[in-house]
C-alpha cells in the first residue's frame, strides 16, 4: 500500500466523519423542532375549545343575568396558560398561522382585560352603572367576535 492511498483514505474517513456528525446534527435539531411544533398545535387545539366554551359561556351569562361572572372571566387567563408557557412555539408556525394565532391570544387579553375592568369599576363606584351598562354591550360583540375568531383558528390547525 503506499503513502498516497493512506493519505487519501485517512483524508476521505475524516471528511466522512465530519460531514455525517453534521447531517446527525441537523437531522436533530429538524427531528426535536418537528416534535416542538406538534406539541404547541396540539397545545393550540386542546386549549383553544375551551376559551371558545368559556367565551361562549360569557355571552350566555350575559344574556341570562345581564353581567359577566368574574370567575368565568378569570377562567379565561387559566385556560390559555399553556399558550403564555409555550409562546416560543409560535416561531415554528408558518407566517399567516403564526399572525392568527398571536392576533387571537392578544384580542383574547384584551376582551379579559376589558370584562375584568368593567364588573370591578360597577363594582366600586356604583354610580357609573349606565356607562358600564353600554359597556358591557359593547364587549359582548367583542366576546362574540373572539369567540368567532377562535372557531376560524381551530379549523386552520392541522388535522391530528
Amino acid at each position: 500500500m503506499d503513502t498516497g492511498s493512506l493519505v487519501l483514505g485517512a483524508g476521505l474517513a475524516v471528511v466522512g466523519g465530519i460531514l455525517g456528525g453534521v447531517v446527525m446534527e441537523w437531522v436533530k435539531v429538524q427531528w426535536g423542532q418537528h416534535r416542538a411544533k406538534g406539541f404547541f398545535l396540539t397545545l393550540l387545539g386542546i386549549e383553544l375549545p375551551l376559551i371558545i366554551a368559556t367565551l361562549d359561556e360569557l355571552a350566555d351569562d350575559y344574556g341570562k343575568v345581564g353581567y359577566f361572572p368574574l370567575g368565568t372571566v378569570g377562567r379565561l387567563q387559566v385556560q390559555r396558560a399553556g399558550y403564555d408557557r409555550n409562546q416560543n412555539g409560535l416561531v415554528l408556525l408558518e407566517p399567516p398561522l403564526r399572525t392568527e394565532v398571536i392576533t387571537f391570544y392578544q384580542r383574547l387579553a384584551a376582551v379579559a382585560q376589558d370584562l375584568t375592568g368593567a364588573e370591578h369599576l360597577l363594582i366600586q363606584k356604583p354610580d357609573v352603572k349606565d356607562y358600564i351598562d353600554r359597556k358591557r354591550a359593547e364587549l359582548l360583540t367583542t366576546v362574540r367576535d373572539v369567540a368567532g375568531r377562535g372557531r376560524g383558528l381551530v379549523g386552520h390547525l392541522p388535522a391530528k
